[in-house]
C-alpha cells in the first residue's frame, strides 16, 4: 500500500518529521542551557589585607539558595561561600579538569562541562577531575554596624 502514495506526500511529511525533531532538539539543548545558566545569588566585594568580607545582611539572603558566590578584584578565582550545618564552607569555583565554573546543587557540586562531581567540601566523587577544589578558610567576625550581627570573612592565602 506504500507503493501508491505519491512523492509529494512522502517527502511533505519527511520534511515534517524533520522539521519536528530540530525544533525539539533546539528545545532540549535551550532548556539545557537555561539551566546550566541559571543565575546564582552573587555577592562582589573587595580584597583587603588578604580578605573578603561578607556582610551578615547579605548572609540572610541566602538562607534558601545553595551558595553565595563571590568575586573581587585580586581574588584567584570566584569563590562559592556554602552554608554547612552551622557554619560556612568556602570552595573555589573552578573546576580541577578544565577550569569550568562549577556549581553547588542538592548537597553536591557539580560541573556542567564534563560531569565532574564533587562532596560539598570540594573532594572529588566522581572525574574527570582527579584533583579537589580548592578550599579557602572562613572566619566568623563580628559585624560591622553592631555586636549581634556575623559577618564572614574568606581568607585568600
Amino acid at each position: 500500500m506504500r507503493a501508491n502514495r505519491s512523492p509529494a506526500v512522502s517527502e511533505d511529511r519527511r520534511g515534517f518529521l524533520k522539521s519536528a525533531a530540530a525544533t525539539g532538539a533546539v528545545a532540549v539543548l535551550s532548556g539545557s542551557l537555561l539551566s546550566a545558566c541559571a543565575t546564582a545569588m552573587s555577592y562582589r566585594g573587595d580584597v583587603s589585607n588578604g580578605r573578603v568580607r561578607i556582610p551578615a545582611q547579605q548572609l540572610s539572603q541566602i538562607a534558601d539558595q545553595d551558595g553565595l558566590l563571590v568575586d573581587a578584584p585580586g581574588l584567584p578565582e570566584e569563590i562559592w561561600l556554602i552554608r554547612a550545618g552551622d557554619g560556612w564552607l568556602a570552595i573555589g569555583s573552578q573546576c580541577t579538569h578544565l577550569k569550568c565554573q562549577v556549581q553547588p546543587r542538592g548537597g553536591f557540586i557539580s560541573c556542567k562541562c564534563h560531569g565532574s562531581t564533587f562532596q560539598i567540601d570540594g573532594r572529588v566523587i566522581r572525574g574527570p577531575a582527579s584533583q579537589p577544589l580548592r578550599r579557602y578558610v572562613v572566619q566568623i567576625v563580628d559585624g560591622l554596624t553592631d555586636d549581634t550581627t556575623k559577618d564572614v570573612e574568606i581568607v585568600i592565602q
